[in-house]
This record gives structure tokens, sequence and C-alpha cells, in this order.
């Protein structure tokens, strides 16, 4: 028992750090070096605006990803020495994904088409639209299911590289802000493809893509997809809808505040996805382990989190005045309103796997479907009267929300458990 706590312990915190390396990669390459060139390069107003579409775009992303990200790594180590299984487990969620995303294309084009608002920069939001066909194409899941992540982390760098580039190259004035999401996306299609078909190439005698095999997937992960989905548009929609509400600048500071925000979250959110498949491979050898596990991970989350937000408010104006290069006290307040949001929800992670794994998918859908209704409800109410700030203020509100409702839940069903 000891072995097996050791060895999925051992690999739980690799590929977290695997994990952070990637998606680091992937916020520090746009937000250090790609985000600041923008916003000096194209000026106020341009960047929100990106923003906001890329925020659009970015809603239908949970749909093409489906509940992937989590059972497909689940299901492929489960099978990993059955190359049968494996080829009918990658074949089912690819098909799934390009059915998916090709409804998601087809809903979003009408939505652009009609809604007068998006309309009006209708060419720019279609460009955006090319994000979904990386996202469809992203293989995270495959290269964690195989064990091969520390290779996708190659993928990733260059992803972010070519994309370097691309901007230094092409965007050199205001006019040029349309080819921003279009080059983004061509490198996602390009890199991530090719890194797709290094995989499924070799297994392609495993591989059958039969339509009557998608609803068995689908079924498997909807509960999950529900929960991904829900709490993606918790925090999509945020910027979403202030955009509805303001623009310019005001977009734009909250854009640089959420930003850095999100680098942060990204980071609780990996821990979230690679201790999913952990944990419950650790429960399925020990109740006790499992839960002993997650005390850890709580008490880990709450040193380096709780660091990180108290950093991030006390050098909120350093923060800022380096991620744009001058000095901004509406940033500046924002980003010292969301600092405290990161730990809130990086402490909802481990009462969110305890949730998912011990209790019921259901249940925490369920808790993610109030948390945004509350975020929504709140946001409407808010962003009229403080703008941007109302905006941030929600968030945190929000987070906190989710951060009770969990704990409750949990803390309710312990004891309910505990008295049978």
């Amino acid at each position: 028992m000891q072995k097996v706590k050791k060895i999925l312990q051992n690999e739980f915190i690799a590929n977290t750090l695997i994990g952070i390396f990637i998606r680091g990669i992937s916020f520090v390459v746009p937000y250090l070096l790609i985000t600041p060139y923008l916003i000096r390069t194209l000026g106020e107003g341009q960047f929100g605006l990106i923003s906001f579409s890329i925020g659009f775009v970015s809603l239908f992303f949970p749909f093409a990803e489906y509940g992937f990200s989590l059972t497909a790594p689940r299901d492929l180590a489960l099978s990993a020495n059955n190359f049968i299984e494996v080829g009918r487990i990658t074949s089912n969620i690819l098909l799934s994904k390009v059915v998916l995303g090709l409804i998601c294309y087809i809903v979003a084009i009408l939505i652009i088409v009609l809604e007068p608002t998006l309309a009006e920069k209708q060419t720019l939001h279609f460009f955006s639209l090319i994000l979904l066909w990386g996202q469809v194409l992203m293989p995270t899941w495959l290269y964690q299911g195989l064990g091969k992540l520390k290779e996708f982390a190659i993928y990733t760098l260059l992803v972010n590289l070519f994309y370097l580039l691309v901007i230094y190259l092409f965007i050199q004035s205001e006019k040029d802000y349309l080819w921003v999401t279009f080059g983004q996306g061509v490198v996602w299609i390009l890199v991530y493809g090719v890194a797709l078909g290094k995989i499924i190439f070799p297994m392609k005698n495993f591989l059958v893509f039969s339509i009557k095999n998608i609803w068995s997937e689908l079924k498997n992960g909807f509960f999950i997809f529900a929960t991904n989905f829900l709490h993606f548009l918790f925090i999509t929609q945020n910027i979403v809808i202030l955009g509805f509400f303001v623009e310019g600048s005001e977009l734009d500071n909250y854009s640089y505040a959420e930003k850095i925000y999100m680098a942060f979250r990204v980071a609780a959110g990996i821990i979230y996805q690679m201790a999913y498949p952990k944990v419950f491979l650790l429960k399925q050898q020990n109740e006790q382990l499992a839960d002993r596990f997650l005390q850890k991970l709580t008490l880990g989350i709450f040193i380096f989190f709780g660091c990180a937000a108290i950093l991030l408010y006390w050098e909120a104006d350093k923060i800022i005045s380096l991620f744009t290069g001058k000095m901004n006290l509406q940033a500046t307040e924002l980003l010292q309103i969301l600092s405290f949001s990161i730990l809130a929800y990086a402490l909802s992670v481990p009462l969110g796997q305890k949730i998912l794994v011990f209790y019921s998918t259901r249940v925490f859908t369920l808790i993610l479907l109030a948390v945004v209704i509350f975020n929504m409800v709140l946001n409407l109410y808010c962003i009229p009267l403080l703008g941007a700030k109302g905006t941030a203020i929600t968030l945190l509100l929000t987070e906190l929300f989710f951060l009770f409702l969990s704990g409750f839940y949990v803390f309710f069903a312990k004891n309910y458990n505990s008295n049978g």
C-alpha cells in the first residue's frame, strides 16, 4: 500500500509540475512578451476588443472539449496496456470532439451574424473562431493519459514561440489588430495537428471511427462536461458581460488585471485537472489514503496561493506597471481586488475533488450552476453601478461563494455519513 501511495503521489507531483510548466509557458510568453507589445502597438480600446472577442469564442471551448480533459486521461491510464481499448477510446473522443466542434462553429457563426454588437466586428470574431479548431485538435488529454505529458511540453513551447514570431512580424500598427487571433489560431492548428498525428498514426490499426460510439462517450462524460462548462462560463462571462456595458480604457484595464489573475488561477486549475485521476485511483486502493492526500494538497495550496495572493496585493502597482509599461491606478485597484480571489478558488480545488470522487458529480455540477447564476446576477447588478470595479468585486464574491458551498457540502456529507 505504501508503494502504491508513493508511486501515485510522485507521479501526481511530476505531472502537476509538467502541467504547470506547459500552461506556464502558455501564459508567460503571451503575457510577458506578447501582451505588453500588443498594448503599446494597438493602443487603447483595441486590446480590450481582442480580449472580448477571445472571451466570446472561448465560451464554446468547453463544448468542444466536453469532459474529456478529465475522463480521457483516467480511462486511458486504466487501459494503458490494452491497445485495442486505447484505440477505441482515442477514436471515440477524436470523433466526438470534431462533431462537437462543428456544431459549435455553426452556432457561433449564427450568433455573430445575428447579434448586432458582435456583427459590428464580425471579421475579428470570425478570425477568433479559428481558435476553436485549435482547441479541438489540442491533444493534452491523449498525452496525459498515455504518460507522455513531458513530450507535449515541447509542442506547447513551439506553439508559443511561433505565435510570438507571428506577432512581432505581422502586428506593426493599430490596423493589424485583426491578425492577432488569426495568427494564434493558425499556429494552434498547425502545431497541435502535428502533435496529434504523432500519436494517432502509429496506432491507426486500432482506430475505429463510428458515429454510434459517440453517444457512449458523451454519456460517460456528461456531468464532467457540465462541471467544466459551468466553471468555464463563470470565468469567461465576466469580461463578456462587462464588454456589453463598457469599452475603451476601462475594458482594457480590467483585461490587464484579469489576465494576471488568470495566470495564477490556471496553476490551481492544473492541480484540479491532475488531481482528479490520481485521487480516483487512490480511492480505489483506500479511501483514507485518498483523503489524507487531499488534506496534504489543501495545506500545500494554502501556503503557496496564500503567499501569491499577498504578493499580488502589495505589489499590484509594480506588477501592472511591468505588465503595461506604465502606472495605472484603476488596473492596480482591480488587481488588488482579484488577488484574494485566487486563494479562494485554489482552496476550493481539494473540496471539489472530494465531492467529485467521494460523493457525487451531479452535486458538484449543481453547486457550479448556483455559482454561475450568482455570478451572472451580481454582474448585471454591479457593472451598471461600478463598471469594471463591479466585475472585480463580483468575481471575488463568487469565488468565496463557491468555496462556501463546496465546504458546506463536504462538511454536511461527512457528518451525515459518520452518523449513519
